[in-house]
C-alpha cells in the first residue's frame, strides 16, 4: 500500500526539467559556442550541486574558465525567470496531502533551490524535502534514497517516486519503489490511477 508520494522539483514540481535550455540561454548572453559552455558548466557541477561551492564561485570559476567578465546578479536572474510551478502538480499534491506523505527529493543548487522554495512556497506542500546540496549526495546514488526512506519512516514498496530522469526512477526501482517516470502531467495522472488501483 503507497503510503508516501515522493516528488523530484526540477522537471516536475519546478518547470522546465533539466537545464539544456538554460544553458544555452547562457552561451548566448555570453556570446560562447554552446558546446565550450557546456563543458565548462559541467566542469563546475558537481561540486555546486553537493554544496561543496556556493555559486559565486561556480560563476566566479565557470567566467574565469571562459575568460568573460558578467555580473553574477544578473546570470542567477536569468535563472529564476527560466522557472516556473507546475501548477497541476501542485493542485494534485494539495489534494492528496491528507491521503498520503508528500516529500521532495532533488538533485539542486542551493541559492536557486532557496529562490524557488521561497517563491513557490514550496515548504507549504512538503512534509519531507531531501536535497543534494544539504546531504553531499544525488541521485541514483542509492543512499540519498535511504536518507528519505529513513525520514518518512517508511519501506520503498509503500513509496511511489515520481522524476523525470530514466537513471532516477531505475535506481528507486531496484529499491523496490513503486515509479513514475514524468513525461506530462495527463500521463502522470493516468500512471497514477493505475499504480493505485493495482496496490
Amino acid at each position: 500500500m503507497i503510503k508516501a508520494l515522493i516528488f523530484d522539483i526540477g522537471g516536475v514540481t519546478v518547470l522546465p526539467g533539466g537545464t539544456k535550455e538554460l544553458r544555452k540561454k547562457y552561451s548566448k548572453i555570453l556570446n560562447i559556442n554552446f558546446q565550450k559552455f557546456n563543458y565548462v558548466w559541467y566542469k563546475y557541477r558537481i561540486p555546486l550541486r553537493s554544496g561543496k561551492v556556493n555559486i559565486k564561485t561556480f560563476w566566479d570559476n565557470v567566467l574565469k574558465d571562459l575568460n568573460k567578465d558578467y555580473n553574477i546578479k544578473k546570470l542567477n536572474k536569468v535563472m529564476y525567470n527560466h522557472s516556473r510551478v507546475n501548477k497541476n502538480i501542485i493542485n494534485f499534491i494539495k489534494s492528496n496531502k491528507k491521503k498520503y506523505k508528500i516529500a521532495a527529493l532533488t538533485n539542486n543548487i542551493k541559492e536557486w533551490f532557496s529562490a524557488n522554495k521561497k517563491r513557490f512556497r514550496l515548504d507549504n506542500y512538503f512534509d519531507v524535502i531531501i536535497t543534494s546540496f544539504d546531504t553531499g549526495l544525488a541521485k541514483p546514488n542509492k543512499k540519498i534514497y535511504f536518507l528519505i526512506l529513513k525520514k518518512l519512516k517508511l519501506k520503498p514498496s509503500e513509496c511511489l517516486f515520481i522524476d523525470d530522469y530514466h537513471k532516477n526512477i531505475n535506481a528507486a526501482k531496484k529499491l523496490g519503489m513503486k515509479t513514475i517516470l514524468y513525461k506530462n502531467f495527463k500521463q502522470f495522472k493516468t500512471d497514477f490511477n493505475k499504480i493505485i488501483k493495482n496496490g
